[in-house]
């Protein structure tokens, strides 16, 4: 199904960008508002030791006059949790969470998704730990803004 707006097509394009690299084939990969996120987590974390979801943070509108609305800026958010002990196992992929953080920032970074006309960049905080969901024993944030405006309408 098409993306319906351009919160939506640039989070598929993030999705897109993750899952066309063939190094990830092996990963679950889950976008957000695409069913039950928290039983998608847990069960490719039980499974393969490893998930990745892919999500919108906040949006900035600084601009509140201009039609749209306006955003100056979005970040949007990679998370990659992994239960070590089943993912370095024979099960598991036997990639990182730090591996894969790592690689995620080198594919997005000032990359343009289709139907865009700007790029996402690396975050200040590109990679950071974060809180464990269900399962996991370590998880990384890997955050991207798009910046230079994008109208919503």
């Amino acid at each position: 199904m098409p993306a319906t707006d351009i919160l939506e097509l640039a989070q598929t394009g993030l999705y897109n960008r993750v899952t066309g690299d063939d190094w990830f084939e092996d990963f679950a990969i889950v976008q957000e508002d695409k069913g039950d996120i928290e039983k998608q987590i847990s069960i490719a974390v039980g499974r393969v030791g490893i998930c990745i979801l892919i999500m919108m943070g906040r949006a900035w509108c600084r601009r509140p006059n201009i039609p749209g609305p306006y955003f100056d800026e979005v970040e949007y958010v990679i998370e990659i949790a992994e239960n070590a002990l089943i993912n370095r196992g024979d099960s598991g992929t036997g990639k990182t969470a730090r591996e894969a953080a790592h690689r995620i920032c080198n594919l997005v970074h000032q990359h343009t998704p289709s139907g865009l006309s700007t790029c996402f960049i690396c975050a200040p905080e590109a990679i950071r730990l974060a809180d464990n969901p269900n399962g996991a024993t370590v998880t990384y944030h890997c955050t991207f803004n798009i910046q230079g405006g994008i109208a919503s309408s």
